[in-house]
Parts: structure tokens; sequence; C-alpha cells
């Protein structure tokens, strides 16, 4: 028997030992929560890229999806926030009352709209050709315009 003692003393020490250590994790692990969601547009596809900003309690935070249109904001303090959702091509989306507990996150999935003005402009024209091989200078007078021309021969045409 005393050869089993110093075991059990070791075995309940370490029980000890565990049993003290949960409240030091939920200490740590606990005091914050967080908002995990999905982006999606209206059929359902993933949308990468979309800026989620969050606003409530504590300084705003701006997160983006990722590939497969997720985004995580975490160590949020338990409170009321607001997201704002924006993606150029598609409206902004504001999502209010979203409650975040102690110690637990809260998931959402939020659809987007593609925007309902949207303009595109596309401008093309051709360009002018213009020939670079071939210069011509000169003109075709004929017989009557020569004749039209005053010359030093004749006082009154010069008097003219």
């Amino acid at each position: 028997m005393p050869k089993r003692l110093p075991f059990m003393v070791g075995a309940i020490a370490v029980v000890v030992m565990c049993l003290l250590a949960v409240p030091v994790v939920a200490q740590f692990g606990g005091n914050t929560g967080g908002i995990f969601g999905k982006v999606v547009d209206e059929q359902g596809g993933v949308l990468p890229g979309v800026s989620v900003t969050v606003k409530g309690p504590g300084a705003a935070q701006t997160v983006y999806s990722d590939a497969r249109g997720e985004f995580h904001v975490v160590n949020l303090a338990p409170g009321v926030y607001v997201l704002t959702l924006a993606l150029q091509g598609f409206s902004t989306v504001n999502r209010e009352n979203v409650a975040v507990s102690l110690g637990e996150n809260t998931e959402l999935s939020i659809p987007m709209k593609l925007s309902a003005v949207a303009a595109t402009v596309t401008v093309s024209g051709e360009a002018p050709v213009i020939s670079t091989k071939k210069v011509e200078t000169g003109a075709a007078i004929t017989q009557e315009e020569l004749k039209s021309i005053p010359n030093a021969r004749d006082p009154w045409v010069v008097l003219q």
C-alpha cells in the first residue's frame, strides 16, 4: 500500500491543476466574441474582396472577404454592432443590430444585389488615314486663269 500513495497524491495533484486551469482559460478566451460571415450574390455565388466595416463598441474595424466569400472579425467586445458591406458594382449593404455575445461567434450570411446604376462607356474611333509615301505640291491651272493674272506689261492692271 505505501507504493500506491505517492501515485495517488500525484494523480490528485494533476486533477487539481487541471481544474484550476479551466477558469484561467475562460478568463482569457471568453471576454470577447466574434462575427463570422459569408457574402453571396443574388444567385448564391460567393463574393471575394468585399469590404466589411464593423462599427460598435470600440474602434471601427475593416476586413475583407476571402476567396470563399467568408470574413471573420474576432476579439469584439460584447454588444450591438453595425456592419457595412461594399463592393464595386454592388449596392452597399448595412446590417444593423448584430449582437455579439460573450465567448460566442455570431454567424451571418449576407446577400448583395447588383447595383441599379452601372454605366459603362466605350469610346472607339478610327484614326484618319494619312499617306506618308506620296506628297504632292502644286496645282493645275487652266489657260483662262493664266490670262486673268495681272502682269507688269499692262499699266492699268497695275493701278487696280
